[in-house]
């Protein structure tokens, strides 16, 4: 009598858990911080940080263009399942030249909705007189141990405003690894 008690109770102990863990898992693309002592949620394309748990998978905001703009690069989506290798056949092109694009090495990881520079467009002069504006790769900063924007934007002659609106930060808040665009 009392082993069917014990062992229903532990029965409905599991199954609470069990339907615990299955309403707080994670989006895809998100990764669980611990951020001023509190619980919080990174988005993993964006670098984005927020306290509520997220319920939709992670995705990159893209921002509407205002005036047409020539991209020099070829650019591909991370998708699920992708390596860097699959990514490279797919292009024909090495590995080591990805890491050479995305100014990346082998420590580096691929993330879901992750856009990557495959490649160089062949241009020619008159498509460069055609374009009105003409971008070049951006320079990164890898965030170091008690580093701030500030002190990044100090250390590259930019504002922190124009450190934050080149990486779509919200807040000031950045991670140790965390690589900025910084021109």
């Amino acid at each position: 009598m009392i082993d069917s008690k014990i062992l229903l109770f532990t029965c409905a102990v599991l199954l609470s858990i069990q339907i615990h863990a299955q309403n707080t898992q994670i989006a895809e693309g998100y990764d669980k911080i611990t951020l001023d002592g509190q619980t919080a949620y990174m988005n993993l394309v964006t670098g984005e940080v927020s306290y509520t748990l997220p319920k939709a998978k992670a995705t990159k905001k893209i921002a509407k263009k205002e005036e047409a703009e020539y991209n020099p690069f070829i650019t591909h989506f991370v998708q699920k399942g992708e390596t860097l290798y699959k990514i490279a056949r797919k292009y024909k092109i090495s590995i080591q030249d990805i890491y050479k694009y995305n100014n990346a090495n082998a420590n580096d990881h691929l993330y879901v909705g992750q856009e990557i520079v495959v490649g160089l467009k062949k241009i020619n002069k008159k498509t460069i007189n055609d374009s009105k504006k003409l971008i070049v790769p951006f320079k990164y900063h890898k965030v170091k141990p008690n580093e701030t924007l500030y002190r990044i934007a100090l250390k590259n002659h930019i504002s922190v405003q124009k450190l934050k609106a080149l990486n779509n930060l919200q807040s000031n808040t950045i991670f140790v690894g965390q690589k900025l665009k910084v021109q």
